[in-house]
């Protein structure tokens, strides 16, 4: 083992500008040198290096095709960007993806070619290079297209690349010549076309199609004749599709043309094929052959090709022998399967099946038929005849729309349209490839029309899942459960989907809905104390109430609800509202009284304010005069109510006693205090002539002072002569005494 070359033999070896990693491994200890084994420095010429940091993965853009442009690639993004020049397109890429792995060398082409738009375009292909059709085209005005090509099949066929951009080609009227490709395709690839209302007329050539005349060595995909018709009178590979496919692939593709052939090898999709390989195709045209050979899919399946994930509905008419409704002549090993027909076949004489009229080594597995099968004179089965070393394990035919219940004894089953249409997947049958569903025959699952199915929120935009689902299946949701934010207003569960939920037939959207429950909130209700009064919870939108509370009067003040802040309003959320309150002063009945406990009045005060009242008076007694002096108690602010009596001084009345003599002259005055016993020196009568006299009291008799007093004197006389006539009166003082007035 050697960086560059294992052994040298002999002469002379030149390594120049030449390199090598130092991960070599081999069996001499020279895993690290140029040469492993033989080296000889002497004829060794350069000066090999040994680099580790050489590229270990290399890629080169290439550009190719008859178009032009320009390619790059990024190795730091690792992407590929091809640039085509005005008058060129771009085709696709060949070399992708590049080899992974240390040391590895990957050329990568971009390949141009010429666009096609119109039928001009179409006149100026040529036999090889790359086009790519980037607008639908009609051909409606003109009456004969001769197609794409010259001279004769097989010698200057299509080599090329064709992409249809999956655009269509229109009302194509062609007459007298073999398809769009006049001269078939071979070691070709035409992908992504449709060709609609197509009429192809041929009474020149044998080997015709809407596509083209035959296919060898050719892949074809997603490539679709719709509509039209074929009709062509020569002896054979007559198809709706392609007159013969050797060998080569063609996928994924279909024709609903009528096919009307000649005198052999007459199909639907195809007149023959051999050692071709052909999937997820269908044909649904109807198929007459005036001569022999005759199938809803392939006239003549011979070969050892492969036929699978087919079908074919159309009726199928064998002017002589050999019609199948799927294949109708098969001879050199065809393996058919997971296929199946559905249309009627007859034919005159000879051979005449469901599925196969006539087959020879071939094998059928796992394929049905529906449609009678019918001959004038000959051998008819229901999904074929038995003839040599024929398989039909695992296949199977409608015994009742078929009409026919014999076996043909190569493995296939009768079965009654129950049976068929059960839902039950047959036994040995692939589920992946077919599908099973209750009052349907088995549909392939590459025909099975798909549809989108979308599922979103209910704000109609946002997507929570998208995917495929087969057509009259029920589609299920296989996300998360969809949730809802909660509003402020609404908590939301998911209800289900609008519209319900069942076997779809078509794009379809479902909408999630949601239950709403409306929110409830706390409320708490607080007193202008902050305690609590009640809380409760009030739902959203709802206005919330309480009780009206009281507030506790205190001395100064009552108070009256007035309201709750924040204002109350429709609940939103959690809130909280006080109770606010209108103070207003309390007012006190104030009462005054007398001090024997009389009203005087009352008056009505606020709280605070400070009463007043006018000086009272006190009617005097005889023994005092009264003085107002206030009130009792003290007069203060108001806190409530309140009674205040008059307070009064008192002064004892004093009176004038006036003493007087017995004459009534006065003896003075004397001013005594009420109750108190009035005094007086005694006074003194002079004596007259007759009488002496002495102080007797005073009249009348003195008493405590209850008022003003008047007290004369009052004396005793005592005569100066005896009243018993023992002394004798004088005479002059008798007479006078007789006329005293007082006498």
């Amino acid at each position: 083992a050697g960086g560059i070359l294992g052994q040298r033999m002999w002469g002379t070896v030149v390594i120049s500008n030449s390199y090598w990693t130092t991960e070599v491994h081999g069996n001499y200890n020279n895993d690290t040198h140029t040469v492993g084994y033989g080296e000889d420095s002497s004829t060794i010429r350069g000066t090999p290096t040994i680099l580790d940091g050489f590229p270990k993965n290399i890629v080169n853009v290439r550009t190719r095709g008859n178009g032009t442009g320009t390619a790059s690639y990024n190795p730091a993004t690792g992407e590929f960007t091809a640039t085509p020049d005005v008058g060129s397109v771009f085709y696709g890429w060949e070399g992708l993806p590049p080899k992974e792995g240390d040391y590895n060398e990957t050329t990568v082409w971009a390949v141009f070619g010429k666009p096609v738009a119109s039928l001009a375009d179409l006149r100026a292909m040529e036999l090889g290079g790359y086009y790519v059709q980037t607008a639908d085209i009609d051909l409606a005005d003109v009456a004969n297209f001769t197609g794409v090509g010259f001279g004769g099949y097989g010698n200057t066929a299509f080599r090329g690349y064709y992409d249809g951009g999956n655009h269509e080609i229109r009302n194509m009227t062609i007459a007298n010549e073999c398809g769009l490709f006049r001269t078939g395709v071979e070691y070709s690839e035409i992908r992504n076309l449709r060709i609609v209302d197509a009429c192809v007329t041929n009474g020149n050539y044998s080997w015709t199609g809407v596509l083209a005349s035959g296919s060898s060595y050719t892949t074809i995909s997603n490539v679709h004749v719709v509509g039209g018709s074929v009709t062509a009178t020569r002896d054979r590979d007559i198809g709706g599709f392609v007159g013969t496919i050797t060998s080569g692939m063609v996928e994924d593709c279909s024709c609903s043309a009528t096919v009307t052939g000649g005198t052999g090898q007459t199909g639907g999709f195809a007149g023959s094929s051999s050692g071709a390989t052909i999937r997820r195709c269908r044909a649904t045209g109807a198929v007459t052959a005036s001569g022999s050979t005759a199938g809803g899919f392939v006239g003549n399946a011979g070969g050892t090709g492969v036929i699978s994930e087919c079908y074919a509905s159309g009726n199928v008419t064998a002017g002589n022998q050999n019609a199948g409704g799927f294949v109708g002549y098969d001879k050199g090993g065809a393996k058919i399967s997971d296929c199946f027909a559905l249309g009627a076949a007859s034919a005159t004489n000879g051979y005449a099946g469901g599925f196969i009229g006539y087959g020879y080594m071939v094998t059928c597995t796992n394929c049905f038929s529906v449609g009678e099968a019918t001959v004038d004179s000959g051998n008819v089965g229901g999904f074929g005849t038995q003839n040599y070393l024929v398989k039909f394990s695992g296949s199977c035919w409608d015994t009742e729309t078929s009409g026919l219940g014999t076996e043909s004894g190569a493995g296939e089953v009768g079965r009654t349209t129950a049976q068929m249409q059960s839902g039950v997947a047959f036994e040995g049958w692939d589920e992946t490839v077919w599908k099973f569903s209750e009052g349907l025959y088995p549909r392939l699952r590459a025909f099975i029309p798909k549809h989108t199915v979308t599922w979103v929120d209910d704000d109609g935009t946002t997507v929570l899942a998208e995917g495929l689902v087969e057509e009259f299946e029920t589609p299920v949701y296989g996300g998360a459960t969809p949730t809802k934010a909660a509003t402020a207003q609404y908590t939301y569960t998911f209800a289900g989907w609008t519209p319900t939920v069942v076997a779809i037939e078509s794009n379809t959207t479902y909408t999630a809905t949601y239950d709403a429950t409306v929110n409830e909130y706390t409320i708490t209700w607080l007193d202008d104390d902050d305690s609590v009064i009640s809380t409760g919870s009030v739902p959203y939108g709802s206005t919330p109430t309480c009780a009206t509370p009281s507030k506790e009067a205190t001395a100064q003040y009552t108070y009256t609800f007035a309201g709750w802040t924040p204002a109350v309003a429709p609940v939103t959320g959690a809130a909280t509202y006080k109770a606010t309150y209108t103070p207003a002063l309390r007012s006190y009945t104030i009462t005054w009284k007398n001090d024997d406990g009389s009203a005087i009045g009352t008056d009505t005060l606020t709280y605070g304010s400070t009463p007043s009242h006018a000086a009272m008076t006190k009617a005097p007694t005889a023994q005092y005069t009264y003085t107002f002096t206030g009130w009792s108690p003290t007069i203060a602010t108001v806190t409530g109510p309140a009674t205040y009596t008059a307070t009064y001084s008192q002064t004892v009345n004093t009176y004038t006693i006036t003493w007087l003599d017995e004459d009534g002259s006065s003896l003075g005055t004397t001013t005594v205090a009420y109750g108190q016993t009035p005094t007086h020196a005694a006074p003194m009568k002079a004596e007259d002539t007759y009488s002496t006299y002495t102080f007797s009291g005073w009249s009348p008799s003195v008493v405590s002072v209850t008022g003003n007093a008047t007290y004369p004197a009052q004396f005793t006389t005592h005569p100066k002569w005896s009243g018993d006539g023992t002394d004798a009166e004088p005479a002059h003082h008798a007479r006078a005494h007789r006329r005293d007035p007082r006498a």
